[in-house]
C-alpha cells in the first residue's frame, strides 16, 4: 500500500505547461519524498451546460466537458527543510552567508518587483498503486501554525497547468534520509518573539501563525490562452477537449498576516492595536542541535519590517473567564520597500534549492 507525495523542480520558470511537455506528454517524476499528512486535489472543472437551447422531450441534454484549473492543497508538519523550499517558492529569493565549520545563513526575501514568476515544481503523488502527477505548479498560499501543542504544520495550495492519472507507479525517492537522522519539526516550544526592536522577549507567547496568500492571481483572465493548451480525449461519441491554463501571474499586491496569542493582558499592547502602531515584529524558533563550530541550534528567524497588530476578534468578559491577548498583525512595507525576511540558520552543506539539485 503506497501513500507518498513528492516534488521536482520545474525548469520552465514560466510553469511547464501541456503544449510545452514532449510527445508522450510525460511529466518528471518526483525524485524528493515530502513527510506530509494529507493531499486534497480540486479538479477546477468547468463544464458547459446545454439547459437553454430548445429541443424536442423533457430530456436534459449532457454537458460538455470545457476547462479545467487544477488545485492541490497539502498539509504537514513543519521540518525546516521543506519550509525553507516553501518559502522559495512563496518568496523567490535567497542568499547565503558563513562558511563551515560554522553555521550557515540563508536569507529569504521577496523577489524584485521586476520578477514575473517565483520559482515552480512539478508535484506527484501515490495512492495504493495509482499515481497522480500535475505539471507547471506554483504555491498559491502558505499557512504556518504554531499551536501551543504539538508539532507546528503548514498547509500548502498549489495551481496547476496540467494534472494527469497513470495506474503504473514510476520508481522514485521513498526515503526521507534528506531530513537527518533526527527528524526534527519546529515547534512553539522552543519559540520567542520580539516587538520593536528590542532584545527582550516578549513574555508568554501561546501561538502564532503566518499565511501568505494568493500570490497570483486565478482569475479566469488571467489564465486562459486561446488555441493553447486543449488536450484531445477519446473519439467518436467519447470525445472531449480540455483547456488547461497556460500561464499564471503574480498579484500585484502581496499580503502577509499572521495571528499571536500572549499569556494575560498587557497595557501596552491593547494601547498599540488602538492607534495602530507599525513596529518591527520577529518570531524565532530553535531546533536540533548542530556540530558546527562554535556549536549553536538550528534556527529560523521570521522579521516583519512594519507589522500592524489589531484585535483578533470580539473578547467577552464575565467573571469565571481566563483573559488572554489575541492580537491580528499584517506586514508592510518599511522606507526601504521591505515588508518580510526570513533566515534560516543551518549546516547544510548546499543553499536553499528546490529539487532535483538539493
Amino acid at each position: 500500500m503506497g501513500r507518498q507525495f513528492g516534488i521536482v523542480a520545474d525548469p520552465i520558470l514560466a510553469g511547464t505547461t501541456y503544449d510545452d511537455l514532449p510527445v508522450g506528454k510525460a511529466i518528471p517524476a518526483p525524485v524528493q519524498s515530502w513527510p506530509v499528512q494529507n493531499v486534497t486535489v480540486a479538479g477546477g472543472a468547468s463544464d458547459l451546460e446545454r439547459l437553454d437551447e430548445l429541443r424536442a422531450g423533457r430530456g436534459t441534454p449532457a454537458p460538455r466537458a470545457y476547462k479545467r484549473a487544477p488545485q492541490i492543497t497539502v498539509t504537514g508538519r513543519l521540518y525546516p527543510e521543506l519550509l525553507a523550499q516553501l518559502l522559495l517558492m512563496a518568496l523567490g529569493s535567497t542568499s547565503r552567508t558563513g562558511a563551515a565549520p560554522a553555521a550557515f545563513t540563508d536569507k529569504l526575501l521577496p523577489a524584485a518587483d521586476t520578477a514575473q514568476q517565483l520559482p515552480g515544481v512539478h508535484l506527484g503523488w501515490e495512492m495504493d498503486g495509482v499515481f497522480d502527477q500535475a505539471a507547471g505548479c506554483k504555491l498559491n498560499s502558505l499557512t504556518l501554525t504554531f499551536p501551543l501543542s504539538g508539532d507546528a504544520t503548514f498547509s500548502a495550495t498549489f495551481i496547476a497547468n496540467w494534472h494527469k492519472l497513470l495506474t503504473v507507479v514510476p520508481t522514485w525517492a521513498t526515503d526521507y534520509s534528506w531530513l537527518g537522522t533526527n527528524e526534527w519539526a519546529l515547534q512553539l516550544r522552543d519559540a520567542a518573539s520580539f516587538e520593536g526592536g528590542s532584545s527582550v522577549a516578549v513574555d508568554c507567547l501561546r501561538s502564532f501563525s503566518l499565511e501568505i496568500p494568493d500570490i497570483y492571481r486565478t482569475g479566469d483572465e488571467d489564465r486562459w490562452c486561446a488555441r493553447k493548451s486543449r488536450e484531445d480525449l477519446g473519439s467518436g461519441a467519447t470525445f472531449s477537449r480540455l483547456w488547461w491554463p497556460s500561464k499564471y501571474a503574480l498579484q500585484p499586491r502581496r499580503q502577509i498576516t499572521g495571528t499571536a496569542g500572549f499569556s494575560g493582558l498587557d497595557q501596552n499592547r491593547e494601547a498599540k492595536m488602538r492607534i495602530l502602531t507599525a513596529e518591527q515584529l520577529v518570531f524565532e524558533t530553535d531546533g536540533r542541535a548542530m556540530a558546527t563550530t562554535p556549536p549553536v541550534a538550528e534556527l529560523f528567524r521570521f522579521s516583519m519590517f512594519r507589522a500592524v497588530q489589531r484585535p483578533a476578534g470580539d473578547r467577552s468578559m464575565n467573571r469565571d473567564d481566563r483573559i488572554d491577548t489575541e492580537v491580528s498583525w499584517s506586514a508592510h512595507v518599511n522606507a526601504a520597500g521591505q515588508d518580510i525576511q526570513a533566515e534560516w540558520v543551518n549546516n547544510r552543506a548546499t543553499g536553499i534549492v528546490l529539487p532535483p539539485t538539493v
